[in-house]
């Protein structure tokens, strides 16, 4: 956060939301946060903190670009034709749109690009997806997004084995 308060352009404003999951009771104590974290972080110029509950692709929708390390932000983002900065190794890394920003120089490069106006190429996305229907399996890694997939329990099993066994054949000699 400190990075991007001191690198993005002047008149721009770096508003920091935190993910809704962090408050929530049921986190382990190493995975919380000081209050004065979050006084740091207000105490940024051009920085706002942003309460949990306002809607992300309000968010997005009124944004230059987006900035995260892995998260679902930085895909919701480029599908909705904003440009994300991510900090991580996340699985739409090589989609259109998605800048991978691990020093300060790849970060001052994205952010200037598209302050010049850079338009993500939407034709671009659509092919980074049907790519990933192609290689990928549909299916879930956790209970709580089997309603959400789709599959069924025993459709998740298949598929993930299915998987397993053809992604094995394709590597063997």
């Amino acid at each position: 956060v400190d990075l991007l308060s001191n690198l993005i352009p002047n008149g721009w404003y770096l508003y920091v939301k935190e993910h809704v999951s962090q408050f929530k009771p049921y986190k382990s104590p190493e995975r919380t946060k000081s209050i004065d974290f979050y006084d740091d972080i207000a105490s940024l110029k051009n920085t706002v903190l942003i309460d949990p509950s306002v809607s992300s692709f309000q968010l997005i929708d009124n944004a230059k670009a987006t900035a995260t390390v892995t998260g679902n932000a930085g895909w919701e983002s480029v599908v909705r034709g904003t440009p994300s900065l991510i900090f991580g190794h996340a699985w739409y890394r090589p989609c259109e749109g998605v800048f991978y920003t691990p020093t300060i120089e790849s970060c001052q490069e994205a952010l200037g690009k598209i302050a010049a106006g850079y338009e993500i190429d939407e034709k671009k996305v659509r092919l980074f997806v049907k790519v990933l229907e192609k290689v990928c399996i549909r299916g879930y890694n956790h209970p709580n997004w089997a309603e959400a997939s789709g599959v069924s329990p025993n459709q998740n099993i298949d598929a993930t084995a299915q998987g397993i066994i053809d992604f094995y054949d394709s590597i063997k000699p």
